[in-house]
């Protein structure tokens, strides 16, 4: 009677223990008693654990879908840049082009004209700072001004 009060009890424990299992210890990798197992079936705690990942893989997948569309309109705008890039580095150097054939022709025909010979020397100096500009804002300010010096030079010698 002892050995069956015994046998009782310890069923008792282990029905007990098995009642307390939740859905995260459900893991069906991990092998376990049988009464876990049996709790973890009959307490519908692999279904509920199945729901809770394929709801942590569809957001995750979300997420990753969200990185994927960044990193490709980063890289659409990184091309974007670039080619702006190139563009405006072509520009400044069909500018630097047209403004040194343009010096050497006042040059030529500046002679002895010391009013003339200073624009040029003008020309030059905002030129140079033009090419050795960092920023943007810095060069677009010096680029405003090296064209306002030669409107200003085409106009006072009548290449209106």
């Amino acid at each position: 009677m002892a050995r069956k009060n015994e046998l009782i009890i310890i069923i008792a424990i282990l029905l007990i223990s098995g009642c307390a299992t939740t859905a995260s210890e459900c893991d069906p990798a991990v092998r376990m008693n049988t009464v876990t197992t049996a709790s973890c079936i009959f307490g519908g705690h692999y279904e509920a654990r199945q729901l809770s990942k394929e709801a942590e893989l569809r957001e995750q997948t979300i997420i990753s879908e969200s990185l994927r569309q960044i990193y490709t309109l980063l890289e659409a705008e990184q091309r974007g840049v670039a080619r702006d890039l190139a563009t405006t580095r072509n520009q400044y150097k069909q500018l630097n082009t047209t403004l040194n054939n343009l010096i050497a022709q006042i040059n030529e025909n500046s002679q002895g004209n010391q009013a003339l010979q200073q624009k040029i020397e003008d020309l030059k100096k905002k030129q140079s700072y033009v090419n050795s500009s960092t920023s943007n804002t810095q060069k677009q300010l010096a680029l405003d001004s090296l064209y306002t010096e030669v409107e200003n030079l085409r106009n006072e010698l009548g290449y209106n």
